[in-house]
C-alpha cells in the first residue's frame, strides 16, 4: 500500500486518539501497560477494551508492522467502511490485520464492486460474515455467488439475496441447497416461488434433505399443492417452528375452541399465522373471542386477525367502534373494520361521524394503555359537560 493511502490513515488515527478518553487509556494502560497488540486495537481500532484483551489472547501484533496493518485499515477505509465498520470486523475477525491487502483482502472488495455492490453494502456483508475474508475468492465466494444466481437471474436479486443472508456467500450452497432446490422443482414448486423463497427467508432452503422432504410430505397431506404460492408460504414455516413450538400454539388455539380441523383449516389459509408468537396468539384471540365476541369461525376464516397490530390497530378500532354503537350510529359488524386499510377506515368510521360525535377523534387516537370503559367514561363526561 502506497505512502499516500498511509498518510491517509494517519488523520484518521489522530482522531481516534483524540476521542479515546483518558479514562480508557487509563484501564487499557493499568491492564496491560506494555501491550502494543491491546493499544493498536483500542486506540487505532477502535475496539473497546475488554474486546480488545480477548483479541489479543489469539492475535499478536508488532509495532515495527505497523505500516502493515495500517494498510488494511486504510484500504478498508477507503472503500466504505466506518469507524463503527472498522471495529466490528476487527472484533469479530482481527487476523485481517496480518493479511496482505494486494493479495488477500482487495480482490474480494473488487470482486463485489464489479457485481455492482456499493461500498457501503460491501462493508455491511462482511461485518455480518466476517469469514468471507477468510474464504477463498476463485473456489469458494466466486462460486457461491454463481450458483445463487444461476437461480436467481439477475444481479440485483442476487445482491438482495446476499444483503438478507450474508452467510450464503460462506455456505456449501451446492451441497445444502441444491438438493432441495431440485426436491421442489420434482415436485411440482415453480421457479418462480423458489426463488422467492431464496431471496426472502434462505434458511428455509438449506434445511438438511431429510427435513426438507419431511416438510413437503406433510404440507402435500394438508391438500395443498406445490404450484400454488400458498405452498411455499407452509413450507417456511413448517420448516422454521419444532415440533414442540407448533404444539404449544394449537393447544392455545384449542384453549380457545378452534378444533383440530379449523386449525389446519385456518393454516392452509394463511400459514403465516402460526410465526406469531404464542403470547401474541393468546392476546389476539383472547380479544376477538371474549371481547369482540366473535366466532372461532371468524379466525379461521380470516387468519390475518391473529397478525394484526393489537395496541395499534386493533384496539383503538375497536373503541371507535363502540362509541359508534352507543350512539346507534352503526349495527354491530363482525370484523370488517379490523381488515379495512387505514384510509378507508377513517374515512368510513371516524370523519363520516365527527359532526355527530365531536370527541371521535380523540377517542381514536386515545393511548392505547387505557380500556375501552376509561375511554368511554372520559368520553361520557365530556359529553354531559357539553
Amino acid at each position: 500500500m502506497g505512502d499516500i493511502c498511509i498518510k491517509t490513515w494517519v488523520y484518521f488515527v489522530q482522531k481516534r486518539f483524540l476521542a479515546t478518553t483518558s479514562t480508557s487509556k487509563m484501564r487499557a494502560s493499568t491492564v496491560s501497560p506494555t501491550s502494543f497488540t491491546v493499544q493498536f486495537l483500542t486506540s487505532t481500532c477502535g475496539l473497546p477494551l475488554d474486546s480488545a484483551l480477548l483479541a489479543s489472547q489469539k492475535l499478536q501484533l508488532e509495532e515495527k508492522k505497523s505500516k502493515k496493518y495500517l494498510a488494511v485499515l486504510s484500504f478498508l477505509s477507503s472503500h466504505g467502511f466506518s469507524e463503527t465498520h472498522i471495529a466490528n470486523v476487527i472484533g469479530k475477525h482481527p487476523a485481517i490485520l496480518h493479511n496482505q491487502v494486494d493479495k488477500t483482502i482487495k480482490p474480494k472488495i473488487e470482486f463485489f464492486l464489479k457485481k455492482g455492490i456499493s461500498d457501503s453494502v460491501v462493508a455491511d456483508l462482511i461485518v455480518a460474515n466476517p469469514s468471507i475474508l477468510k474464504r477463498s475468492l476463485s473456489s469458494h465466494l466466486q462460486s457461491s455467488y454463481d450458483f445463487l444466481k444461476s437461480f436467481l437471474k439477475t444481479e440485483e436479486e442476487t445482491i438482495a439475496a446476499l444483503k438478507r443472508a450474508p452467510w450464503l456467500l460462506t455456505d456449501n450452497l451446492k451441497n445444502t441447497m441444491r438438493p432441495n432446490v431440485d426436491l421442489l422443482t420434482t415436485e411440482g414448486v415453480p421457479l418462480s416461488n423458489i426463488v422467492k423463497l431464496i431471496i426472502r427467508q434462505p434458511r428455509a432452503i438449506t434445511q438438511t434433505a431429510d427435513k426438507m422432504v419431511a416438510a413437503v410430505e406433510s404440507i402435500k397431506r394438508l391438500g395443498l399443492k406445490p404450484s400454488s404460492p400458498i405452498f411455499i408460504r407452509a413450507l417456511r414455516v413448517v420448516v422454521s417452528l419444532s415440533d414442540d413450538t407448533w404444539k404449544r400454539k394449537c393447544n392455545v388455539l384449542k384453549s380457545f375452541g378452534l378444533s383440530e380441523e379449523q386449525i389446519t383449516l385456518t393454516f392452509t389459509r394463511d400459514p403465516f399465522y402460526m410465526f406469531c408468537s404464542e403470547d401474541k396468539i393468546k392476546r389476539a384471540m383472547n380479544f376477538f373471542i371474549n371481547t369482540v365476541q366473535v366466532k372461532p369461525a371468524v379466525i379461521v376464516s380470516y387468519p390475518i386477525l391473529l397478525m394484526l397490530g393489537l395496541e395499534r390497530r386493533i384496539h383503538p378500532r375497536y373503541n371507535v367502534m363502540k362509541a359508534l354503537e352507543s350512539k346507534k350510529l352503526i349495527r354491530h359488524e363482525k370484523v370488517v373494520w379490523a381488515l379495512i386499510s387505514e384510509r378507508l377506515f377513517l374515512k368510513d368510521y371516524v370523519t363520516k361521524y365527527l359532526d355527530q360525535i365531536p370527541g371521535l377523534m380523540e377517542i381514536y387516537k386515545s393511548p392505547v394503555s387505557e380500556s375501552s370503559n376509561q375511554v368511554f367514561e372520559h368520553f361520557a363526561v365530556n359529553e354531559g359537560q357539553n
